[in-house]
């Protein structure tokens, strides 16, 4: 039987907590609720959560301080934290995401859109920790001076393409909401050209994989661990 994925949804509003508990639910999620940004923070590190939905306007710690918090701790901050709140300027969504926050949804949000997003959260996170463990088994071999070089260059690449690619790509549900269709086009193409880039990555990973063994050849190494995107 598949593990129902686990939401912990950080909302004051008893009434639209009852609300987003229901309907994730019906969705087949487990979720479990925090009143206040403080009792979010406990239940990101004991609960273990796949995601993380966080309002912002809260008593006793508001969510932008709680998403600093998670986003410090080691043991949760690869878990993607949705903002969901009714503060929508774009100063507040760049506080949200400068402290940390994957993505930002205006209050009250339409269920395919909050879906969607939960939905390539999840998906982000699980092909991220799909590389790390490509990456932490091909540390484990440490064969030679070559292959922490590049484990290097593969993470120094990988995380220079990962974070402005999630970043445009929250920004292109809310140019898409506010009908600015010019900006999201823009955008979409922008995070095209930075997973074309991702690929780039793989495939040089790819190289080094498929490489002939010991006395068949040679890898090129320096063209494995060139930036990505230079000529």
């Amino acid at each position: 039987m598949k593990k129902k994925k686990k939401v912990l949804l950080a909302e004051d509003d008893s009434a639209c907590a009852a609300v987003m508990k229901l309907t994730l639910g019906r969705e087949g999620f487990e979720v479990v609720h925090a009143p206040n940004g403080r009792v979010a923070v406990e239940l990101a590190r004991t609960e273990d959560p796949d995601i993380i939905l966080m309002d912002v306007n809260m008593p006793e710690m508001d969510g932008v301080e709680a998403c600093r918090l998670i986003k410090s701790d080691k043991a949760v901050r690869d878990v993607p934290l949705l903002f969901l709140t009714a503060n929508d300027s774009p100063a507040d969504i760049v506080e949200g995401l400068a402290a940390g926050g994957d993505d930002y949804i205006t209050k009250p949000p339409l269920h395919s859109i909050l879906l969607a997003r939960m939905t390539a959260q999840l998906r982000v996170r699980e092909l991220h920790g799909e590389n790390i463990s490509y990456l932490e088994a091909l540390h484990a071999m440490k064969r030679d001076a070559d292959t922490a070089m590049l484990l290097g260059g593969v993470s120094h690449n990988y995380n220079n393409l990962l974070a402005p690619l999630l970043s445009t790509a929250s920004m292109v549900g809310k140019a898409v909401e506010m009908g600015d269709q010019e900006d999201a086009l823009e955008m979409a193409g922008e995070i095209a050209d930075l997973a074309a880039k991702l690929k780039e990555v793989n495939d040089r990973v790819a190289q080094i994989r498929n490489a002939p063994g010991p006395g068949e050849g040679s890898v090129p190494l320096g063209a494995v661990l060139r930036p990505v995107g230079e000529c």
